[in-house]
């Protein structure tokens, strides 16, 4: 599992289409190997970066938003900005991540998509030797190669899956579940204070709801205990801060992201990640 990011980015500034608004650009590609999937990616989301998996062997479930929905080979998946979604154990694919993309709302309503559009072997593989090419232009780390792998991902990758997905009836966005009001209240609370709550106790007394209750009501609305999904969603910001920002100390990640000792951010970082923190900046930034 290795992110590579773009050193020296180029801003696109002409429009390709009016779905899609510019300039975007390329900001990394993560390859995720077989021998990743014993690593957990944790519920996060992006505030201004859209991502574009290529599912490339088996299936799972990822947690998109409110639910969870089944993903397999051959599959692209796109999450959009600020949409909360948690891989688990991340499927063999490429992630590529674009800055400053706006995909029409006409082609994702709900800001995220899963879409089977290119299943054919042919086409889907052009799109996985496209990317493959990017990666390793980036893996040489100088202007030339980031400015080659921008303008492949962004005038050739981006264009075709965004133009094919018009046509794709498979589209699974449609399916919007209703949430229960007592759980959304308590999931957007999370999202809102989760570096502060100290317990779950925190969250049924501001929302005036009793515990028993509340973990009956989240957990089968989103296959989480408000307590897990506290965590999962603390470890997730912390997985994204030991990606991203290199001179931060595994110390203050913790304290960051909310946890008030380092050992219960051990632990708990362990506990759904699979890894240590260190070890897990290690998998993910290093060759």
């Amino acid at each position: 599992m290795k992110q590579i990011s773009v050193l020296y980015p180029n801003q696109i500034s002409d429009k390709f289409s009016s779905i899609i608004s510019s300039p975007y650009n390329l900001k990394y590609i993560s390859k995720i190997d077989h021998a990743d999937n014993m690593y957990s990616r944790c519920l996060h989301s992006h505030s201004n970066t859209v991502e574009i998996s290529l599912i490339l062997d088996g299936e799972s479930e990822y947690f998109v938003n409110n639910r969870k929905y089944k993903i397999k080979k051959g599959d692209i998946f796109i999450v959009g900005k600020n949409i909360i979604h948690d891989e688990g154990h991340t499927l063999p694919s490429l992630c590529i991540g674009i800055n400053n993309l706006d995909i029409s709302k006409k082609l994702l309503p709900e800001n995220f998509l899963i879409t089977s559009q290119f299943s054919q072997p042919e086409s889907f593989k052009s799109l996985v030797d496209i990317t493959l090419m990017s990666y390793d232009l980036l893996k040489n780390k100088n202007p030339q190669d980031d400015f080659l792998a921008n303008q492949v991902i962004c005038y050739a990758l981006i264009p075709n899956i965004v133009n094919s997905i018009q046509y794709d009836p498979s589209r699974m966005f449609q399916t919007r579940v209703e949430e229960n009001k007592d759980a959304k209240n308590a999931k957007d609370f999370i999202e809102k204070y989760y570096k502060i709550i100290p317990n779950i106790k925190f969250i049924s007394e501001n929302l005036n709801i009793s515990q028993s209750h509340l973990d009956h009501l989240f957990s089968d609305q989103y296959g989480y205990t408000p307590s897990n999904y506290l965590n999962l969603r603390r470890i997730g910001e912390a997985q994204t801060l030991l990606i991203q920002k290199s001179d931060m100390t595994v110390t203050d990640v913790a304290y960051e992201v909310g946890f008030q000792s380092l050992s219960h951010f051990n632990h708990y970082f362990k506990k759904y990640s699979g890894v240590s923190p260190l070890k897990f900046r290690q998998i993910y930034t290093r060759f």
